[in-house]
């Protein structure tokens, strides 16, 4: 079976090892095989022609919270949208699970950590989409995963990153990218019983520089590591190496670099692609990112591209900041969904369309994301946000209710002491609420007053302004739920006026409310549509 060409495909013939196991070409690798096979029409329409005709597992639309992945006895602990918690122990590796009992043939694995974000979906929840709906998730310490793949039965394995360099010295054969890394992050049993490995990961990432910007020649990338991804990046680096990078150095770190520390990189200055590959940045701890503060991309006068592993928030603060500095910035969600579609081909034997994949990313960011609207007091944003999340059937998530049942007091008790700490509790509910997917949230007129505020949400997704003018409110409000317009409703235009720069600045979306009800409705729900994060 010979691949659905691919734009920036780096090999001429990257085929399904069952059909080609005479191919005695596909052991040849180097730079001159990188190239373009064909160009691809970005504006066509998403299709599923060419798919499996298995219906792929639907995605959940309810929202969650993330509470993290705990350490302690390398658990995965995950908070559910009730409140409730699971913990994800490794699964035990007996001998019914090494000999195969389930009815379906052939068998499909996929290793991976436990995750129920859907802007972090595991590889068989990948592979489900693509319509490979009988693929084995499996939560194995190292030492039981290599037993596995030596002593299990299967058919096709999928790889996390820690086990790829390990797994490639238990292959009979390697794919050229596999052999120049020493790393396999696909497995596949051939018909004599060997097993063959290949590299996507790698790959994968040779299609998407062009995307962001960059080309082979002109790459000079810096990993920033931690010891499980070190694997990863190793053999990332030494494929952009093979292939003529002119530099790609990996940094194993333990916490996030100082400027100070980022400067005294050799080669700091000419970097043009930084590569997060470590956990810094994950929720819970979204403040973090693998260089200590802003000021570090200062000591990179050549970025072009930001890579972040990190996908959970959907947009981490690594990408919040590249992008504030006009860098091309993007999670490897996308990667991880080109790993999973070359997976289905291998393992299924069947080409993909690229439009397919496309549609699948774009799904899953528009599951993650929030929607979250802005605007004045009684501009509309709680009454189009139930509407809208009932339409879409996700869950609405009114701000101020909330802050109220959390902090266990009013909003009109907190402006009685002070309107600071009023800013100050909506501050901590809308950090709540941003770590939520997939959610509609309406905020206070006034939370674009603070720019954590702000950076909180839109790194959760989109933010839309709802602008409705002040005589078309007035006559519209109840001043008594309104404790900073009780008083005077006049006031409502000086705080328009205050505000409205603030709300421009801070939506990707400005929706007219002067005029037709449905017109915004619908407006609304064009942008959850064609939401792609």
């Amino acid at each position: 079976m010979i691949r659905l060409p691919i734009p920036f495909l780096p090999f001429e013939a990257l085929t399904s090892p069952k059909m080609a196991q005479n191919d005695t070409n596909r052991s040849s690798f180097s730079a001159a095989e990188a190239h373009e096979t064909r160009s691809l029409n970005d504006s066509a329409a998403p299709t599923t022609a060419g798919m499996s005709s298995r219906t792929p597992l639907p995605c959940s639309c309810k929202a969650w919270r993330r509470k993290g992945k705990g350490e302690s006895n390398r658990l995965a602990v995950i908070e559910e949208p009730d409140g409730s918690t699971v913990d994800l122990p490794f699964t035990e590796l007996t001998g019914d699970l090494l000999k195969g009992t389930f009815a379906d043939d052939p068998r499909w694995i996929w290793f991976a950590d436990h995750s129920k974000s859907p802007a972090a979906p595991c590889g068989a929840e990948l592979l489900a989409k693509f319509g490979l709906t009988n693929a084995e998730p499996l939560h194995l310490s190292e030492t039981d995963a290599l037993r596995f793949i030596r002593d299990g039965r299967w058919d096709g394995i999928g790889l996390d990153p820690k086990f790829m360099a390990e797994a490639a010295r238990l292959c009979d054969h390697l794919l050229p990218a596999a052999r120049a890394t020493n790393c396999s992050n696909i497995l596949i049993r051939e018909t004599d019983g060997t097993i063959t490995g290949d590299f996507t990961i790698g790959t994968g990432l040779l299609k998407m520089l062009p995307a962001m910007g960059l080309t082979i020649c002109q790459t000079r990338a810096l990993f920033l590591t931690e010891e499980a991804l070190e694997p990863l990046a190793a053999g990332l680096a030494r494929l952009l190496t093979a292939l003529g990078a002119p530099q790609a150095k990996v940094i194993r770190i333990d916490h996030p670099l100082s400027a100070d520390a980022a400067k005294r990189i050799e080669g700091a200055e000419g970097f043009s692609l930084l590569f997060n590959a470590t956990n810094l940045g994950r929720a819970p701890n979204t403040d973090q990112m693998p260089i200590e503060s802003a000021e570090g991309f200062q000591c990179f006068p050549k970025l072009k591209a930001v890579l972040d592993s990190v996908d959970e928030p959907v947009r981490p603060r690594l990408i919040w900041e590249a992008q504030q500095r006009g860098l091309e910035a993007r999670t490897t969600l996308g990667l991880r969904v080109v790993v999973a579609r070359e997976a289905m081909e291998l393992f299924a034997g069947r080409t993909l369309p690229l439009c397919a994949t496309r549609s699948i990313l774009c799904d899953i960011r528009r599951e993650a994301s929030n929607i979250v609207l802005i605007g004045m007091p009684g501009c509309g944003k709680s009454t189009f946000g139930k509407r809208m999340a009932k339409r879409l059937q996700l869950p609405f998530y009114d701000a101020d209710a909330v802050l109220e049942e959390r902090e266990q007091r009013t909003i009109k008790s907190f402006f009685a002491e002070s309107e600071e700490a009023f800013r100050a509790a909506e501050t901590r509910t809308l950090a709540y609420l941003a770590e939520c997917d997939g959610a509609v949230i309406a905020t206070g007129g006034g939370a674009v007053k603070r720019a954590e505020n702000m950076e909180l949400l839109k790194r959760s997704g989109v933010v839309v302004f709802i602008d409705r003018k002040p005589e078309n409110i007035i006559g519209c409000i109840a001043g008594d739920a309104r404790p900073l317009l009780a008083a005077d409703k006049q006031k409502l235009y000086t705080l328009y006026n205050e505000r409205i720069a603030l709300y421009r600045r801070y939506a990707d979306y400005t929706i007219d409310n002067n005029g037709d009800f449905g017109r915004v409705l619908h407006e609304l729900l064009n942008i959850a549509a064609k939401l792609e994060g």
